[in-house]
């Protein structure tokens, strides 16, 4: 046996064969070894016998690789194979049962192979050295941030439909940071590889914890450059009997068994599956699988039943908000490894005595609502909780909202992360928290909340995640128009639409206060992330594609800055109120006071922009004629003078004495619009119009508000109650609802309304027939 000059990586190769406990008469496949036997070894130092598949595209480098293999495993059979990872036939070029997959540093090779397709490339390299050529410095100058996401995209469904065909016992990959990448310049490239790892650790079960501190083997081998996982492309049972990942990051301390059990077949049927989630992780036979999350807590511990271990998760909140007298989550478990279950029944957590909050149950209304809600969310922000499957009860219970009863249901939600929440470090002080990304993170979805037009209306530090994602969408809802809208409560500023920044701040400050962080520009911090990227949100909204609105922004920050932040000043202004600004109750589009219609103008650009007289038209499409006329006639606060009454009168109401200001601010703004569609297209970060047409009206929508959802809601889930429709019609039409961002906002009326006398019905089926 020859051993080759055996680098620091190859020992972490070795310990991570000998902590998995690898075969060594097994099968392992490797991808992409290169010229360095780094893996090769490792295993020589195991002591391998088995049989190694070398996967590689280049034949000259497949035969040299080949070659040192023998020579350091002379008792282990090499058999090379000269293909792309894509192009592999699992069962005719490498058998179908395969101890190991591994891949030394592989994923930013597969990347620039994806975007170049000239294997010969690396080769060129390797003779440069640590140099670069001229040749090759323009080769990837002429590689796009479109190019980058595209080759991304691909390496990841590669090793996701290869893992998937494969069916490994073990998947291991390393993508350290390369030196002579960063000696080259070559950063995104380099960062295109962890972009990869991060994708693929995010959707596998990673079985390396990541610590922050006690790295192993120095930096090379630091958890965070490398993914192990065990039986990645098990079925669903298997990941149900693991304990929740969730644990590593928070903790056991936070997590409290909870005994539970299957529901029987005939106490449920399943209504909605997200088909394309699972078969993502590699599932068939997905409605029999789905059946697997029909679980409630067994408070009673049936002796008949199998027996289920889930977890609640204890959370603590000084200010009561959250959790309304529970000790943390009274109706959710975590599940297996990544899922968590809403409408179990009371946990042990369950203590509160408020009626709404001790039941333990979730009603089907609610339940769609969450689901349909996450997807719109995540249409344009990618900040909610996964829904993938939605089960309906059997059992009905009465509502005080609702006339009729209404059947209870089971929600699915995936933990990635998503549902660590600030109450949780209130319990446990010592969980990790990135306390400048939580900003960040916070800062960002604020200004999304405002320029997508959404609203949560119910801040505390259990309704968010650490990475800020939304997680109880119970109060949510869409706007409008712009105005200091609510839904959960109006009493104070920080549930009101526009002004939720607010709450975000009184999170931050009290997990500031939990990690005894002392930092007097926490607010500036907030504003100026939250402003930058309001901004870039604003350049989405005027149509303009996501990589060209980055780089006009980094050219043109202040500039597109300052006139984002007049876009939310005024859009924000009304009339003095009528009624109530709750979203739960009608808003007539006639008594809506918000003074304009942001979306309707930047809708109507593509006819506006060079044709004549612009600056006069836009004003048309821009103000709201019937909430103008109303400021001059109002002149006194209606209502009681809580604090958010006060609050949006002093901030938000235009009066007569205000009027004329406001009105050169709006001709200014609208001057500056087209001052900036005159640069933006001089500098050519227009689509074509065609395209330019379409996202206009796609990111200037007018979804259905909460009253308007919630109506239609009702109706579905009365129609299934009365058996007018079936479980398989409730998920169709489920699924019409979640995909209808997708559709320029346009849906068929749902055809039980054509039948229904309810006024509101037919009146929320008009709303969803936007033109």
């Amino acid at each position: 046996m020859t051993l080759y000059k055996v680098e620091k990586t190859s020992h972490i190769w070795h310990s991570l064969f000998i902590k998995s406990r690898i075969n060594k008469n097994g099968v392992i496949v490797e991808v992409a070894p290169g010229h360095e036997p780094k893996i090769g070894n490792a295993l020589a130092l195991l002591g391998f016998r088995g049989t190694i598949f070398l996967i590689e595209p280049d034949e000259k480098t497949a035969c040299d690789i080949e070659k040192t293999y023998r020579d350091i495993l002379p008792q282990a059979k090499i058999k090379k194979i000269v293909k792309s990872l894509q192009s592999i036939e699992v069962g005719i070029d490498i058998p179908r049962v395969v101890d190991v997959l591994v891949a030394s540093h592989p994923f930013d090779d597969m990347v620039i192979s994806y975007i170049i397709n000239d294997t010969s490339l690396f080769i060129r390299e390797r003779k440069d050295g640590e140099n670069l050529s001229n040749s090759i410095k323009k080769l990837y100058n002429r590689i796009t941030e479109k190019d980058y996401e595209a080759g991304i995209k691909n390496t990841v469904k590669t090793w996701k439909k290869f893992i998937k065909e494969l069916k490994p016992n073990y998947f291991i990959a390393s993508q350290y940071p390369s030196h002579t990448l960063i000696k080259k310049g070559l950063m995104k490239r380099q960062n295109s590889g962890f972009t990869v790892l991060e994708q693929l650790k995010s959707f596998y079960k990673n079985s390396l914890k990541e610590q922050h501190q006690n790295q192993l083997f120095g930096y090379k081998g630091n958890p965070k450059w490398w993914i192990i996982v065990k039986k990645p492309s098990s079925d669903l049972n298997y990941k149900l009997e693991q304990k929740p990942i969730a644990t590593q990051r928070l903790g056991k301390s936070i997590f409290v068994p909870q005994l539970s059990k299957r529901l029987s077949p005939e106490k449920y049927e399943i209504a909605y599956i997200n088909n394309k989630y699972f078969r993502n992780l590699g599932l068939n036979n997905i409605s029999k699988q789905i059946q697997n999350f029909a679980i409630e807590v067994d408070n009673k511990k049936s002796l008949l039943s199998k027996k289920i271990i889930t977890y609640a998760d204890r959370q603590k909140d000084k200010t009561g908000i959250g959790l309304s007298g529970n000790q943390g989550s009274g109706r959710a478990v975590y599940y297996g490894d990544s899922f968590n279950v809403l409408g179990v029944g009371k946990t042990t957590l369950c203590k509160s005595t408020i009626p709404s909050h001790s039941t333990g149950r979730l009603e089907l209304v609610g339940a769609m609502r969450r689901m349909i809600l996450s997807r719109w969310f995540n249409y344009f922000t990618q900040k909610a909780p996964i829904h993938p499957a939605l089960i309906v009860l059997k059992e009905t219970a009465k509502f005080k909202w609702n006339p009729n009863p209404i059947h209870l249901a089971l929600l699915v939600r995936i933990d990635n992360g998503s549902l660590d929440r600030p109450s949780h470090v209130e319990y446990s002080p010592k969980i990790y928290v990135d306390f400048e990304k939580t900003l960040t993170e916070y800062a960002k979805l604020d200004a999304e909340y405002f320029a997508y037009k959404m609203i949560l209306g119910a801040w505390s530090t259990s309704n968010y995640s650490l990475n800020g994602h939304v997680i109880d969408l119970e109060s949510a809802s869409f706007v409008k128009y712009r105005g200091p809208y609510n839904t959960s409560s109006a009493k104070y500023p920080h549930n009101l639409f526009g002004y939720e920044g607010f709450g975000f701040l009184r999170i931050l400050g009290q997990l500031a206060d939990i990690k005894n962080i002392k930092d007097q520009t926490l607010e500036n911090q907030f504003y100026k992330e939250r402003s930058h990227h309001l901004a870039y949100c604003f350049l989405l909204l005027l149509g303009i594609k996501d990589i060209m609105a980055i780089n006009f922004l980094s050219k043109h920050q202040n500039y597109v800055i300052d006139l984002a932040n007049r876009f939310e000043v005024l859009a924000k202004k009304i009339a003095l109120p009528k009624s109530s600004l709750n979203l739960y109750i009608e808003i007539p589009d006639n008594e809506d006071p918000s003074l304009l219609d942001m979306a309707n103008l930047f809708r109507n650009l593509p006819k506006l922009y060079n044709g004549p007289n612009a600056e006069a038209t836009a004003l048309k499409y821009l103000i709201r004629r019937d909430a103008l006329l109303r400021v001059i006639l109002n002149k006194k606060l209606n209502g009681h003078s809580n604090p958010g009454n006060i609050f949006i009168h002093d901030q938000a109401v235009i009066n007569p004495e205000r009027l004329s200001n406001f009105l050169h601010e709006i001709k200014r703004f609208v001057h500056s619009v087209f001052e900036l569609l005159a640069l933006l297209d001089k500098e050519r970060s227009f689509s074509n119009n065609s395209e330019w047409e379409y996202r206009l009206i796609t990111m200037n929508h007018n979804l259905p508000t909460m009253f308007e959802l919630n109506n239609t809601l009702k109706s579905l889930a009365e129609a299934y109650r009365i058996g007018k429709i079936n479980s398989k019609v409730l998920g169709k039409e489920i699924e019409k609802l979640c995909q209808l961002p997708h559709l320029n906002n346009t849906i068929n009326p749902i055809f039980y309304a054509k039948n229904n006398k309810n006024p509101s019905v037919q009146q929320v089926s008009a709303t969803l027939l936007v033109s």
